[in-house]
């Protein structure tokens, strides 16, 4: 198999680089890239030449955020460093299928980046925080976002930036076309998540979580009408970064890796 022109060596590489304790994955947009060459952006060439303390001829790892990953090895060092490519594989890393997680904005600033980071992690294409009854913010840092996006893409071996929406109404999410299942609490805990997700095994689904206080009975109300299905995440009462990370966590596991 050829990816861009290149060989299907990767796998080898990735071998060998499972054996090097040190390597790290780099960050350079589509347009970095100029034929066989990609040339790193100011930050990550400091990081690799002024903190990794790497040099012309080590291995690396570049990521583009839109599905490729290339394995190179440094050809020039400097303000803008410079990876030569040896091979390329498109969407290493990313899953099979898709999942967006929405969940309620929370107050606690540090607990929802958290679950930006384990979600980068699990695999998971969308986040979209919502506003709802009892959401106690109502907007995001984006700069701050996206930051942790993108070293969690890296530290993990993503090749997909995850998408990070601007906050939405519980109304718009649960009203999208699909399989959509909102986690509440007052649901039976034997009408599982879990088990839709068994039965149907979809290639795409949205799955909501409340924020601190849950859902309020109106915003459930709407989820009947809007053809969403409330479902239960187990007898016990999960903090919201807790139930959205074992959403992740159940849909890695039942529809793939």
């Amino acid at each position: 198999m050829q990816t861009e022109g290149f060989t299907s060596g990767f796998h080898s590489h990735f071998e060998a680089l499972k054996k090097e304790r040190h390597i790290t994955n780099f960050y350079a947009p589509p347009e970095a890239r100029t034929g066989e060459r990609i040339r790193l952006p100011e930050d990550e060439s400091h990081h690799l030449a002024r903190v990794l303390r790497l040099g012309e001829g080590d291995v690396v790892r570049v990521v583009d955020g839109c599905g490729m990953l290339y394995v190179g090895r440094v050809a020039a060092i400097g303000r803008d460093a410079v990876v030569v490519i040896e091979d390329a594989i498109a969407d290493a890393g990313e899953p099979a299928y898709s999942l967006t997680i929405a969940m309620g904005l929370l107050k606690s600033r540090n607990r929802f980046e958290v679950f930006l980071e384990k979600a980068v992690e699990l695999g998971v294409e969308c986040v979209v925080p919502i506003l709802t009854a009892h959401s106690e913010e109502s907007r995001i840092n984006r700069r701050r976002v996206d930051s942790i996006v993108l070293a969690a893409t890296k530290q993990c071996g993503r090749s997909r930036l995850m998408k990070v929406e601007e906050p939405r109404s519980f109304e718009s999410v649960v009203s999208t076309q699909g399989d959509v299942f909102v986690c509440h609490e007052a649901v039976s805990p034997t009408d599982t998540l879990l088990r839709r997700l068994l039965d149907r095994k979809p290639t795409e689904c949205v799955v909501v979580v409340g924020p601190e206080g849950g859902f309020s009975e109106n915003e459930v109300l709407q989820c009947g009408q809007s053809g969403a299905e409330v479902v239960s995440l187990g007898v016990r009462r999960l903090r919201a970064e807790t139930a959205a990370i074992a959403v992740a966590s159940l849909a890695s596991a039942v529809l793939g890796p």
